[in-house]
């Protein structure tokens, strides 16, 4: 399924690609209903909606289950990181949620992560300069 698409620049900014978020879900030892893979589809839309400074490109989600245990992975790809998760629990839907909750904090993560790089290399360039006219 194909979901919001981004513009990317590369470069100086003169050449754009426009890339489509994909996600697929698929299932390990377990058919995955339309219900459940309508589930985890919105909740990622509604995940990468709200991080979309991310420009999350694809996305992977593998469930699974063995015996009572029922596992969620996924995988999402960026063009700042890639970015995996895992929840287990006794329901799917749980799962679902906590694996949520776990991306969730990663991209948070992330964009502070990036702010600081991005905000570190304009203070030391802004030193440079106050260096420079001294």
């Amino acid at each position: 399924m194909i979901f919001p698409c981004w513009s990317l620049g590369f470069g100086n900014g003169d050449l754009y690609e426009e890339v489509c978020m994909q996600i697929s879900v698929t299932g390990r030892h377990v058919s995955v209903t339309d219900a459940v893979k309508s589930y985890a589809e919105d909740k990622i839309k509604h995940l990468v909606e709200k991080h979309s400074q991310a420009r999350i490109t694809k996305i992977h989600i593998t469930m699974d289950v063995q015996k009572i245990q029922h596992t969620v992975e996924a995988e999402m790809h960026s063009p700042m990181e890639n970015l995996y998760g895992r929840a287990v629990s006794k329901d799917m839907y749980v799962s679902i949620d906590q694996l949520i909750d776990k991306m969730e904090k990663q991209l948070v993560k992330l964009k502070s992560k990036h702010d600081r790089k991005k905000g570190s290399d304009s203070k030391s360039i802004r030193r440079m300069e106050g260096e420079v006219e001294e």
